[in-house]
Parts: structure tokens; sequence; C-alpha cells
């Protein structure tokens, strides 16, 4: 799964959870190890904050969290690109 350096997995493997605490907790246990090419490899999934997310089903959460930007205002379009791309260039990834 592109973008998924076995997160999915590994959290599949160990279901059912008792919470959604039980989750979260598994969730960053599994990523407290991660280095630089794996937390990029999930955060190249996301789209940039005001961009459109494609896809499919995966990208549902994507689209929610998007749908909170006003794309009808051409100010803040602008401001969220500018934005995104000083970040991108001093952190040199999407977020």
């Amino acid at each position: 799964m592109r973008g998924d350096p076995g997160r999915g997995e590994t959290l599949v493997s160990l279901r059912p959870f008792a919470s959604r605490h039980a989750l979260l907790q598994a969730a960053r246990k599994a990523m407290a190890n991660w280095g630089e090419d794996e937390l990029n490899a999930a955060l190249s999934v996301h789209p940039r904050i005001g961009e459109k997310p494609t896809g499919g089903g995966r990208m549902r959460r994507c689209r929610a969290e998007q749908s909170a930007v006003d794309s009808e205002n051409e100010r803040l379009a602008q401001a969220l690109r500018e934005g995104n791309a000083r970040y991108e260039a001093r952190f040199g990834r999407v977020f």
C-alpha cells in the first residue's frame, strides 16, 4: 500500500481493539520506530492544505478535512499555496 510502511498490516493483525484509545495506542507504538523514510512515505499520501484529494475510499477522511477550506475564497487559496510552498521549502515535506 503506497505511503503505508506496514502500518495497516500491523494494526489489522492486532484486531480487535477494545476501544478507540487502544487502537490509537497501538498505532503510536507501531510508528515509534519509524525513520525519516517511513514518515515521509506516510505523509506523501496526504494532499496539501487547500488541495482537493483524489483517490478512493482511503481519501475519505482527507476529503472531510479539506472540505473545511473555503475553495471559493481566492485570497485564502493563494495564501495556502504560498504557505505550503514555504513549509515544503523549509522542511522538505508536505507537512
